[in-house]
């Protein structure tokens, strides 16, 4: 069960960022457009770690990958002049 709930997170984290990249592209907002790029390759790389992990190839490193990436997000952000993207951690289920 744990594995289809963290499979459905990935996907669902990968609808979420390319609708912020879409947002962020049709917007005439600066500060919108500073972390388009950045968002863009993390809805990438939520795509490709879910893939693996549909296919019981997930590792750390995907992890660490996907961690770079939202630093790259709020790199960008800081960048603009918007300030840190304050990161809330998220509990995650435990059982089966």
């Amino acid at each position: 069960m744990t594995r289809i709930v963290a499979a459905a997170v990935l996907l669902l984290g990968y609808h979420e960022a390319k609708a912020a990249y879409d947002v962020a592209e049709k917007s005439n907002s600066k500060t919108l457009h500073a972390p388009a790029s950045p968002i863009n390759l993390l809805a990438s790389e939520l795509s490709t770690v879910h893939s693996r992990f549909s296919k019981g190839q997930f590792n750390a490193t995907d992890m660490q990958m996907l961690n770079n990436s939202t630093s790259t997000i709020d790199g960008a952000a800081r960048a603009n002049g918007t300030g840190a993207i304050k990161d809330i951690p998220a509990t995650l289920p435990s059982g089966d």
